[in-house]
C-alpha cells in the first residue's frame, strides 16, 4: 500500500514563501516588506539572499524580487478568487543593470477542488521566442452528482492535437457518493510493438467509508478530513499480494486513526497509525512492520517515524525522521533527518521577527549520537499593515511590469482571433 507521508523537508524557500502567500484577510495584519537570509557558519554569519515582497489587498505576494550575489530575481504572482496562483512571470539578471522576461507559467484549477492545478503551461524566452518548457494537465470526469470517476494525467496537445497520456488512469464506481471501487492502471510501453498500452497496478473493492464528499483523489490518503475511509480489499500488482485494510478513527484528538493491512500472503501485518500530541498541531506518524504466523504472537521487525512539533502560533518547531537502527532490536530507532525552528517573536506585529534553522547531522560512528547545527538565520523587518503598503523593487515594479495576457484553456495566450472560453488577467472566464 502506498501511503505517503503527511510531512516532508520543505527547502527554506518554500518554508518562507508558503505563509506569505496564505495570509489572514485581517485590516490589522501586519506584512514583512524586506527578509534576509543568512547562512550560518562556525566563523559567521554569510548574507546569502535579501528579498523584498509586495502584496494585494488580501494580503497575497504579489511582487518577490531577491537579490544574491551576482544574481536577480524579480517574480511576479497574479492570484484567482480562492486564493490559487494563476499565473507567475519570472525576470532575472546575471551581473547586469537590468532584468530580462525570463518565464512565465499560466496555471488553472479544478472548479471543486480549488487548490487542485489541473493545467499548467509554462514558457520560456529563449532568443527572444517563447517556447513551450512544461505542459502538465489532469483531466477529471465527473458524474451528475460531481463525484469523480475518472483521472488522467496528460502533456496538452498543441495547434489543436489531442491531449497525450502520460502515465496513468484512476476509475471510480460508486453508491451514493461514496467509492466502492478504485482502480489505478499506468502506462506501459509494448518492447515488440512500441505501443503504449494500460496496466493495471491497484485495485480497491468492498469499500466502506465512514464518512466522504465524492471528492476522492486517492484512497491511499483518504484518512482524513471530510473523507474517511473504513476498510477495504487492496490489490497491489507491484508486490503481487492481496490484503484487508481496516481504519479505526479516535482516541485523544479525534482525527487519530490507526491503519492495519494484514497481507496473509507476505505473513506481513503493517500498521500506519497518525496520533496528535498537542492544541497546536503537532503529531507523531509511525509505520511499523510485523511478521506474523499462525498461532504466534505477532513479532515487530521494524518502525519508521516521523514527528512534527508546532508552537502556539502555528509554525513549525521540530521535524524528524527516525528508523530502526538495529534489526536485532527493532523497537529502538534512531534519527535519520531533522530540522529544527527557534522564532523571534515580535508582540506588535504577532508575527516572528527572526528564525533560526538548524539541521541534524547524522553521526555514522557506532554509539555516537548526531547533532543539530545551526545552517540559516532569516530576519524579517520593514513591516506595514496590510492595504496600506508597496515596495519600490529596484528594476521591477508592479507597475513597470507588462500587463499579463488572457489566455485559452489549454494556456496558450490569447489572441484578437481567439475564440471559446478565454481566461481574464483577473482570472475570470469569458466566451468569445
Amino acid at each position: 500500500m502506498k501511503i505517503s507521508h503527511l510531512t516532508h523537508i520543505l527547502t527554506l524557500f518554500t518554508f518562507l514563501l508558503a505563509p506569505l502567500s496564505s495570509l489572514a484577510q485581517s485590516a490589522d495584519k501586519w506584512l514583512p516588506q524586506r527578509e534576509k537570509e543568512y547562512l550560518v557558519r562556525k566563523s559567521g554569519s554569510l548574507l546569502d539572499m535579501d528579498t523584498r515582497y509586495e502584496y494585494d489587498s488580501k494580503g497575497h505576494v504579489i511582487l518577490r524580487y531577491a537579490k544574491t550575489e551576482g544574481c536577480e530575481d524579480s517574480i511576479r504572482y497574479c492570484y484567482d478568487e480562492w486564493g490559487q496562483n494563476i499565473y507567475e512571470a519570472d525576470y532575472r539578471g546575471y551581473q547586469s543593470d537590468s532584468l530580462i522576461f525570463y518565464t512565465y507559467d499560466n496555471r488553472a484549477y479544478d472548479p471543486i477542488i480549488h487548490d487542485l492545478c489541473v493545467l499548467r503551461k509554462g514558457y520560456q524566452n529563449v532568443d527572444k521566442e517563447w517556447t513551450v518548457y512544461k505542459a502538465e494537465k489532469i483531466i477529471i470526469t465527473r458524474d451528475d452528482n460531481n463525484n469523480i470517476l475518472r483521472i488522467g494525467d496528460y502533456t496538452p496537445g498543441e495547434d489543436g492535437q489531442p491531449d497525450i497520456p502520460i502515465s496513468y488512469v484512476k476509475n471510480f464506481t460508486y453508491e451514493g457518493n461514496r467509492p466502492l471501487t478504485y482502480t489505478r492502471e499506468t502506462y506501459n510501453m509494448d518492447p515488440v510493438t512500441e505501443e503504449a498500452y494500460l496496466k493495471l497496478e491497484e485495485k480497491w473493492t468492498d469499500m466502506k467509508w465512514e464518512s466522504c464528499s465524492g471528492q476522492v483523489l486517492d484512497p491511499n490518503e483518504c484518512f482524513h478530513g471530510t473523507n474517511r475511509l473504513k476498510s477495504a480489499t487492496v490489490y497491489d500488482d507491484y508486490s503481487g499480494y492481496t490484503y484487508a485494510l481496516n481504519v479505526t478513527y479516535g482516541g485523544a484528538h479525534p482525527d487519530d486513526y490507526v491503519a492495519t493491512m494484514d497481507i496473509p500472503g507476505a505473513n506481513l501485518r503493517k500498521v500506519h497509525s497518525l496520533t496528535f500530541t498537542d492544541a497546536n498541531g503537532s503529531f507523531i506518524e509511525e509505520f511499523r512492520t510485523y511478521r506474523t504466523a499462525e498461532g504466534k504472537a505477532d513479532q515487530l521487525s521494524s518502525i519508521e517515524r516521523v514527528t512534527e512539533e508546532y508552537d502556539s502560533h502555528g509554525n513549525k518547531v521540530l521535524f524528524e525522521r527516525a528508523l530502526t537502527s538495529d534489526p536485532e532490536h527493532p523497537e529502538t530507532v534512531s534519527v535519520r533527518q531533522g530540522n529544527k525552528y527557534e522564532y523571534t517573536y515580535n508582540a506588535t506585529y504577532d508575527d516572528w521577527t527572526i528564525c533560526v534553522e538548524y539541521i541534524f547531522n547524522q553521526s555514522y560512528d557506532p554509539g555516537v549520537d548526531g547533532e543539530y547545527e545551526a545552517y540559516a538565520r532569516i530576519e524579517r523587518s520593514e513591516w506595514g499593515l496590510l492595504g496600506t503598503i508597496g515596495i519600490q523593487a529596484p528594476h521591477t515594479t508592479a507597475a513597470s511590469l507588462p500587463s499579463r495576457p488572457c489566455y485559452d484553456l489549454t494556456g496558450r495566450p490569447a489572441t484578437a482571433r481567439s475564440r471559446g472560453i478565454i481566461i481574464t488577467p483577473a482570472g475570470k472566464k469569458v466566451l468569445r
